[in-house]
């Protein structure tokens, strides 16, 4: 057997070598995405906004034996993907006779992966480990990498904020349908939020509560066999603050409303993690962080718990509280405080007053914490404040380093070569700013970009997988989703 994408020879295969099998570099479509395929790794530009399923390219099979294993006679084929339901091939199988080949076409079904591979079995039952002459080819790998830049879909809200990625298993099942492998996101905008598949931009369900948005995060609870026993959506941003609970075919919405006048402005799960299944909300009117977790009977709910954060826990504060960030229920909770400048104050669950850290620059708005790093964006000086936690638990802050003009939204990814890839954005002049970051929280590069065309005042940033970002465009209406470099 033979499996040909154009001239590069490669071994024969994986069991015995009664023939030969080649692969070579695939022409570059007319759709003008980059293909190139070394070896069996092929790297293809996905496109969500086109139909599906999208081709990468064309193998053919051929059977170059005039004999096969002694017994000259046509085999069978078919082809086995993993994971299951990202690389297809048409046709799927059949029979090649010696001499003969066919075109096999492959496709991928969702710009949802980053790597997914297909192989080749032959024989006379290519499906039954026990068939004497069954055969497997090396793996054809589609790596899904657009160049860096490539603009891969918009997402059209009126005044879109933050956007928070999940993975649609938990929500499927509490929504009652098949749980599935695609990133969704819960998209907040001046009319609510919505949940928006983030491979090709379709609404997978609207949001039940027409209220203006700054943020919507998922938080899941899970009971001790694993199974989701409540996953919602916590809503915040002025004074509305609500829990939309999932439910088969709809939302659930109750307010979490404790008294009038509140502004929230900042709220996230714990760690960023949906299956923390706690997080915290900013009430910057009373200059409080809210703690979220599970209530039990009678309440089965997730809900405010434990006593807040607030001004007496932070005497002679510059300000009042602005962001929050902690990784558990247990943890420190890191928080800043307006002002110019605002301050870094860390707290320890139920001391009766927080550390002082540090000043941070002229009115902060956000910020995050990244392993061991923590970061703040500074509207009112264009810059980032990083500090490092060290292995007794202390934070100091370590830098300072200029963004674009006034950011807001933050966040960072890890890196393959190491190091930490902050991103933030700056609505003053329409610009993002990819810095990053070693494990002591020095920069090691600064780059300041524009913001996609036509994004005007970028507020809000989110990674969704290490080579794509989202980013907010709050005053034109639309998240934009870009191709980076890892």
């Amino acid at each position: 057997m033979r499996l040909i994408l154009g001239s590069l020879s490669i071994a024969c295969l994986v069991v015995g070598c009664g023939g030969g099998m080649t692969m070579v570099d695939i022409p570059v479509p007319a759709n003008g995405y980059a293909l190139q395929a070394p070896s069996d790794q092929t790297s293809f530009c996905c496109d969500p906004a086109q139909p599906f399923p999208q081709k990468v390219g064309t193998v053919t099979v051929e059977n170059t034996q005039d004999d096969f294993l002694g017994l000259g006679e046509a085999f069978l084929f078919t082809f086995r993907d993993s994971p299951g339901g990202i690389v297809t091939a048409v046709p799927s199988g059949g029979a090649v006779a010696p001499g003969e080949s066919v075109e096999v076409d492959i496709f991928v079904t969702t710009c949802d992966f980053t790597t997914a591979s297909i192989n080749v079995y032959a024989g006379n039952a290519p499906n039954d480990l026990l068939d004497p002459r069954r055969r497997r080819s090396n793996a054809i790998v589609v790596t899904n990498a657009c160049p860096p830049g490539t603009e891969l879909l918009r997402i059209v809200k009126d005044g879109v904020e933050e956007l928070f990625p999940f993975p649609e298993a938990a929500f499927a099942e509490a929504d009652g349908t098949t749980p599935a492998t695609d990133t969704l996101v819960a998209v907040a905008h001046d009319g609510g939020f919505d949940v928006v598949d983030a491979a090709d931009g379709s609404q997978v369900a609207p949001g039940p509560f027409p209220a203006d948005l700054i943020g919507a995060f998922p938080l899941v609870y899970r009971d001790g066999s694993e199974a989701v026993v409540s996953f919602a959506i916590i809503g915040y941003g002025g004074p509305n603050l609500f829990r939309a609970r999932r439910l088969p075919g709809g939302f659930s919405t109750q307010l979490l409303n404790g008294r009038n006048g509140q502004n929230y402005t900042d709220g996230i799960p714990y760690d960023l993690d949906p299956e923390a299944a706690g997080g915290l909300i900013v009430d910057h009117t009373f200059g409080e962080v809210l703690f979220l977790g599970w209530r039990p009977d009678p309440f089965n709910a997730f809900g405010f718990v434990g006593a807040a954060l607030g001004p007496d826990e932070l005497p002679n504060a510059s300000g009042r509280v602005i962001s929050a960030f902690s990784k558990s229920a247990t943890a420190d909770a890191f928080v800043v405080t307006d002002g110019q400048p605002g301050e870094l104050w860390k707290w320890t669950r139920g001391a009766a007053e927080a550390v002082r850290i540090g000043n941070v620059g002229d009115d902060p708005r956000r910020v995050r914490c990244f392993g061991d790093l923590v970061v703040v964006t500074n509207f009112g000086s264009n810059t980032l404040t990083v500090a490092r936690i060290d292995a007794g638990g202390a934070c100091t802050i370590v830098g300072t380093q200029p963004v674009g003009e006034g950011p807001v939204g933050l966040d960072g990814i890890a890196l393959s070569s190491g190091g930490l890839a902050v991103a933030s954005t700056s609505s003053a002049d329409d610009t993002w700013t990819r810095t990053v970051l070693d494990a002591q929280g020095n920069t090691v590069s600064n780059e300041t970009r524009p913001a996609p065309a036509g994004c005007v005042g970028p507020f809000h940033v989110r990674w969704l997988s290490p080579g794509r970002i989202a980013i907010s465009c709050t005053t034109s209406g639309e998240a934009v989703i870009v191709a980076l470099e890892n």
